[in-house]
């Protein structure tokens, strides 16, 4: 499929990306990259049959981007916008706190908190990426990756050229090593276990205890003893998700970091006794659970190579803490990133300053991601104590100050309750590359046009640090 012209931009390069990975991000790049014109390959190394029936979250940052897509009509049928979030005692069922999604606030956000399946949103990005014309290839292992020469080597021996690969393969990624290099990364074992379960809605509306998660969009959290669960509605309001995340015990089974594996409860060798009633009941109603294991690794110094041809987005950029609110969002905003960003190249010389754009862009915003991704489940998971008493007495207060009118919120809850959400919920991917662009754009124009076409004998190029090289 011949690249779409773009008006006023008559003069834009065409490049040709290598994306390695089929993941949301995977999709969701080469997505973005080919909606710009650009020749895009992806090559994805199982069969593109699996959907995980898995849920994700939404926010708002992630909702807009989605929307500006064109996915507001599929988004409104397969999604479940977020009401409020109730917390509850995780072994008694006592409420803990609520927290309202305000009308008025998701007005100022432009964008719902959806409660989506995985599959769901795959499928979307997959249709969309094929009718772009992205090039998809499934049972396609990448085994190699050459920076050097950009190119990307297939267990077959095939291999294939690219003006930038891009790295979607996940946690345990190949092409990372291009990248990052791998004595310099610190990692450790997650003592944690994280568990998905599945239930359909139908099952659960029998049920007295279970029937007021069904008539609800609320997100439930449970915080119990060292554990932590939270549940909501998906798939069209057709299933309900259940999150937890609870300490290995004893002999539990090591699992590995992927999605892939499914057992019965006995099977995990937990102990569930702990959970309250309705966590039980859903857990028995469940046919299974997909367990996982988790590596925390520190954040990588580096998203881009040195010699500016490969490029990291999503988990092999910035591996997350699994079944958090913001896995997804990380990676839909490093592909609406990427996508504005090379929107507007103009010749081939200008890759490196681009891709050290994306670099300065996303580092900083997934590193500060991660860390709160992580305090945030220390909150939720604290052992019985005075620092879990402290915590609880403090949502119980603010349930107390909690009301249905957004302008009768006081400024100092506000504040605290709201100001790290907002700080995360607003952010714009989109216009901090416009900003950028802002910035730097007329100096990358006037790289392009002594460069030429061609490349001029004299050479010019822009670092990724933005100094000017002749």
């Amino acid at each position: 499929m011949p690249a779409p012209l773009i008006m006023g931009r008559p003069e834009r390069t065409v490049l040709k990306f290598v994306v390695v990975g089929g993941s949301l991000a995977g999709l969701a790049t080469a997505y973005a990259l080919r909606k710009e014109g650009h020749h895009v390959m992806l090559l994805e190394r199982n069969d593109g049959k699996t959907r995980s029936r898995g849920g994700i979250r939404s926010p708002p940052n992630m909702t807009r981007i989605l929307q500006d897509w064109g996915f507001r009509r599929v988004l409104n049928k397969v999604g479940v916008p977020c009401t409020e979030y109730d917390f509850f005692e995780g072994e008694t069922g006592s409420a803990l706190g609520l927290v309202r999604m305000h009308e008025d606030l998701v007005s100022e956000l432009m964008a719902d908190f959806l409660f989506l399946q995985h599959g769901d949103l795959h499928t979307i990005l997959f249709n969309a990426a094929l009718q772009a014309g992205v090039d998809i290839h499934y049972n396609a292992k990448v085994t190699h990756v050459n920076a050097s020469r950009p190119s990307v080597t297939l267990e077959t021996g095939e291999t294939h050229l690219a003006d930038v690969i891009i790295g979607a393969d996940g946690h345990n990624s190949v092409v990372r090593s291009a990248v990052v290099d791998p004595e310099t990364i610190i990692e450790r074992l997650d003592r944690h276990l994280a568990l998905i379960a599945v239930v359909p809605v139908e099952d659960m509306r029998d049920d007295e205890d279970l029937r007021s998660l069904t008539e609800s969009n609320m997100w439930t959290l449970w915080l119990g003893n060292d554990y932590f669960a939270h549940g909501s509605l998906m798939h069209g309001r057709r299933e309900y998700n259940i999150n937890i995340f609870i300490p290995r015990r004893g002999k539990a089974p090591q699992f590995g970091e992927h999605w892939n594996t499914e057992c019965s409860i006995d099977e995990v060798g937990i102990n569930f006794v702990q959970l309250e009633p309705r966590m039980q009941k859903l857990l028995k109603i469940a046919e299974h659970v997909v367990p996982t294991s988790h590596i925390i690794r520190e954040p990588f110094e580096n998203y881009v190579s040195d010699q500016s041809t490969v490029c990291l987005v999503g988990e092999a950029a910035h591996p997350m803490m699994p079944n958090g609110s913001h896995n997804a969002s990380m990676s839909i905003e490093d592909a609406a990133t990427l996508g504005r960003l090379f929107a507007r190249i103009q010749h081939k010389d200008q890759i490196p300053r681009i891709v050290g754009a994306f670099e300065e862009l996303r580092q900083s915003r997934c590193t500060y991601t991660q860390e709160y991704e992580w305090r945030k489940r220390e909150f939720f998971t604290l052992p019985r104590g005075a620092a879990q008493e402290l915590r609880d007495a403090g949502l119980r207060e603010a349930m107390q100050r909690e009301t249905d009118e957004w302008d009768g919120i006081d400024e100092e809850y506000l504040k605290w309750r709201y100001e790290r959400e907002l700080e995360l919920f607003a952010h714009d991917a989109c216009e901090v590359v416009e900003d950028w662009w802002t910035k730097w754009g007329a100096l990358l124009d006037r790289q392009a046009a002594v460069a030429g076409p061609l490349r001029s004998p004299v050479e010019v190029s822009i670092s990724r640090n933005g100094r000017v090289h002749a």
